[in-house]
């Protein structure tokens, strides 16, 4: 599949959805929006978002073409919602070509990440300043009244005192809205942020690896690893003992015979 062409025709019908929807759009049915096929556009409700204090919301479900990059046969698959904020620096495109992506790098463990839920919304005042402090960016995540996880907000840090960072589920109760969330900061795409590391290398599937393998800690091994600690060694590989856990994790779900 040519994927260019794929993204190229998703991005159209979404900026053309983007000059005829509003913040008071009313609902319609949800319906995946696949890459390279399909010019359908949805519009979800978004009236919960703009109780909580979010304005001009889109939302948007892209499925993420199989890429068979690495496996002749997926067995598993998830997927993840993105909260974009406008003004942050990040754009839908952006979002969408990245998540096609970690995909790549996730067929390695026969998983494929089979869509994503784009919010973008404009900024209400607490999202303005993250600390990766919990009590601080709790209050944040309450308002979004989504509960769909894994969810990664992207997001522009001022002061560029976080890079990326994603919260586990651990030992927290499985309805704690702060779990199970990759927080992405506009910083990751500088230029001196991207020459310390190799360019096989994904943020997103990185942060997700936390998430999935359901640890905070990082790989120190001679190998490289999609969670290595040391920037040269941190590349698209994840070995047979991650992929296990990936595929085990409660995030994760089995493929039927029907899929």
């Amino acid at each position: 599949m040519n994927y260019d062409i794929a993204i190229k025709n998703l991005l159209c019908a979404v900026f053309y959805m983007c000059s005829i929807v509003s913040s008071d759009a009313q609902a319609q049915s949800s319906k995946f929006l696949y890459a390279g096929n399909s010019n359908s556009v949805s519009i979800s409700n978004t009236s919960e978002w703009n109780a909580n204090g979010f304005t001009d919301v889109i939302i948007q479900d892209v499925q993420i073409p199989k890429s068979y990059k690495h496996t002749s046969e997926y067995t598993h698959k998830f997927e993840y919602a993105a909260v974009v904020l406008r003004g942050s620096g990040w754009t839908y495109d952006e979002v969408v070509k990245r998540a096609v992506r970690a995909e790549e790098i996730y067929s390695q463990c026969n998983v494929w990440i089979e869509g994503i839920q784009i919010f973008l919304t404009d900024q209400s005042n607490e999202s303005r300043a993250f600390s990766h402090k919990e009590k601080t960016d709790l209050i944040f995540t309450k308002n979004i009244p989504i509960k769909s996880r894994p969810m990664i907000i992207y997001f522009n840090d001022d002061k560029d005192r976080n890079i990326a960072y994603a919260v586990p589920r651990k030992n927290r109760k499985s309805q704690h809205p702060y779990i199970n969330t990759i927080w992405m900061s506009i910083a990751i795409k500088t230029l001196a942020y991207q020459k310390l590391l190799p360019n096989t290398y994904s943020d997103e599937a990185h942060e997700l690896g936390h998430l999935l393998l359901n640890t905070t800690k990082h790989v120190f091994s001679n190998e490289e690893n999609f969670m290595h600690e040391i920037d040269n060694l941190a590349t698209d590989r994840i070995n047979t003992d991650q992929c296990e856990i990936i595929r085990n994790s409660p995030l994760v779900s089995l493929i039927k015979d029907t899929e």
